[in-house]
């Protein structure tokens, strides 16, 4: 058990979280469907190392990057501004590095494309960051 709580300690280190995070992307963009029983298998072990199961999965069912949100990208937390810029420069990017590596076909031009990303993932990630704390405090009370 001494070893799960290290192991547990390791997972929510910003380092592990980030490694994890891009682990998972590369497998979706590079191997899509051949890799997904990889992708399954990073999550399955990222669950089995958190320090609070139930919390993560309702907050993983509920908001895509949760796992990542209140970790490696937890500098973001309590700044909105930050959080949207982020949101409206850093998730195009990896839409257009996607594209450039095959993994998806853009139906439209692409600066058309990435200007709508951009603004979505403006609003959304903001909102994804309030979501998981709602969700975590809510947690917090319960304890």
């Amino acid at each position: 058990m001494k070893q799960h709580k290290s192991m547990s300690n390791v997972s929510e280190t910003y380092w592990f979280n980030a490694l994890w995070f891009q682990s998972i992307w590369f497998c979706a963009v590079l191997g899509r469907e051949e890799l997904v029983l990889v992708i399954a298998a990073f999550l399955l072990v990222h669950l089995a190392l958190v320090r609070d199961f139930s919390r993560e999965l309702l907050q993983l069912s509920t908001v895509a990057f949760a796992a990542v949100t209140g970790r490696s990208l937890a500098f973001l937390d309590n700044r909105p501004a930050l959080t949207s810029l982020a949101g409206a420069v850093a998730f195009p990017l990896t839409y257009w590095a996607g594209a450039r590596l095959g993994a998806v076909d853009f139906g439209y031009p692409l600066v058309i494309t990435l200007t709508v990303v951009s603004l979505v993932w403006a609003i959304m990630l903001p909102l994804m960051f309030k979501l998981t704390t709602l969700i975590a405090s809510d947690g917090d009370d319960k304890d």
